[in-house]
């Protein structure tokens, strides 16, 4: 690369899953496990939950990817006048769909807002939804040891949680987690892991 000015850009997971944490119902999540499910149990050879997950609900999975890839690329051009962009071929032709030169199109405030909760939605039911959501991605996110607050989804500070909520959370997290662990190591070949 010489000596050019280099990005390295992909959605951080965290923004990711709290974005379809907020767009999709409960009942959606569980709908979508399901049919993954079923796909997976029809098929000939292994296939991993994420790559089922990507491969059937792309439009919803990888529409905030590349909606926030878009405007950072809009950003870059907006500051250069040249730039070379190396980019997964899955967002190709969504990045080229969304595309509209600086001033227009996109921008980095729409692509990282996160929707507000889908109302008369319960503290456990976001929960139940994030531990789906980990195993449809076949990803630990809110166990990972970076992660200061494993249910910013829920409030972004950590210190607003008493110490029994924190547990009661934990607990339903890790009971929701295991059960849908356990529909997918029935249905899932453990040579896809």
């Amino acid at each position: 690369m010489g000596k050019h000015k280099v990005i390295l850009g992909d959605m951080p997971e965290i923004l990711l899953r709290q974005i379809l944490g907020n767009s999709l119902s409960l009942e959606d999540v569980k709908d979508i496990f399901k049919f993954v499910l079923e796909q997976i149990s029809k098929s000939k050879v292994p296939i991993s939950m994420h790559t089922a997950t990507i491969q059937y609900f792309s439009h919803i999975f990888m529409l905030p990817k590349d909606l926030y890839m878009t405007s950072m690329l809009r950003n870059v051009m907006a500051a250069s006048n040249c730039c070379l962009v190396y980019i997964g071929t899955p967002h190709y032709s969504p990045i080229q769909n969304y595309w509209e030169p600086p001033p227009h199109g996109i921008n980095f405030t729409q692509a990282t807002r996160i929707p507000k909760r889908i109302e008369n939605e319960s503290s456990e039911m976001l929960i139940e939804k994030q531990a789906i959501l980990d195993v449809l991605m076949d990803t630990r996110i809110w166990g990972e040891k970076y992660i200061t607050n494993p249910f910013p989804y829920i409030n972004s500070d950590i210190t607003a949680f008493k110490e029994e909520e924190l547990k009661h959370f934990k607990k339903h997290f890790y009971i929701s987690l295991k059960k849908y662990q356990a529909f997918r190591d029935r249905v899932c070949m453990p040579e896809a892991y």
